[in-house]
């Protein structure tokens, strides 16, 4: 899945984290999942920072 918020005057806003909040506890209720991952560029530290504040950890960092 892939998903952005592409007009400025919604970022920061916590839309982003609130809405892969409740994409991921629909795939655990109903139970599609029982393990959620996801890959970033490095340098994008919004989607970092809403990972972290979902509770997710990197496990690891891919090479070129």
């Amino acid at each position: 899945m892939r998903f952005g918020i592409y007009e400025p005057a919604y970022w920061n806003g916590g839309y982003g984290t609130e809405a892969l909040r409740l994409w991921i506890q629909r795939l655990f209720t109903e139970k599609i999942l029982v393990r959620v991952g996801y890959t970033t560029r490095s340098g994008n530290e919004r989607m970092i920072k809403v990972e972290e504040k979902l509770g997710m950890k990197m496990e690891a960092k891919l090479r070129k």
